[in-house]
């Protein structure tokens, strides 16, 4: 059963990351676009993601590229979809497809900057084009909060 939730949520991962259209680069795999990305297991139950004649093993460190925003405000205070109490002082992001809990390190890419955030929220919407929400804590400490909408790059490795 656990190995079917798993598959499940690399499945679902993997959907929303096409659906945003980001860009996956690992060792492996520089710069490549997901329309063909499919998810399988190995022998050993390893996730892996198969674009093209290319294999990634989704537990190894990756950087997905995409677009990110910052929410605060009258968010502040309000639970999270993980149960927490958003606090927008805090280093969190939101992310359609990220698991809770996961640290990720976002770096702006425009400016070099980076941030470790623990995603806490759901957020934002696929069809805005974006595949991460940042706290007001963590856009400052990015230099984003006048841009407001960022290009980054978000290593899974954390």
């Amino acid at each position: 059963m656990k190995n079917l939730i798993i598959i499940v949520e690399a499945l679902i991962i993997a959907v929303l990351v096409i659906a945003l259209g980001v860009i996956i680069e690992s060792d492996t795999v520089k710069g490549c676009e997901l329309r063909d990305l499919r998810i399988e297991s190995d022998a050993r139950n390893t996730e892996l993601a198969v674009l093209g004649e290319k294999v990634i093993n989704l537990e190894a460190a990756l950087t997905i590229r995409t677009g990110a925003s910052h929410y605060g405000g009258w968010h502040n205070g309000r639970l999270t979809a993980s149960g927490a109490v958003f606090n927008d002082q805090e280093l969190t992001a939101a992310s359609p497809w990220l698991p809770f809990g996961r640290r990720i390190r976002v770096t702006n890419i425009r400016n070099g900057k980076s941030v470790v955030c623990t995603v806490t929220d759901r957020g934002p919407h696929p069809r805005l084009g974006r595949g991460l929400d940042l706290s007001t804590a963590a856009a400052r400490a990015l230099g984003m909060l006048r841009e407001g909408v960022i290009d980054v790059d978000i290593y899974l490795g954390e």
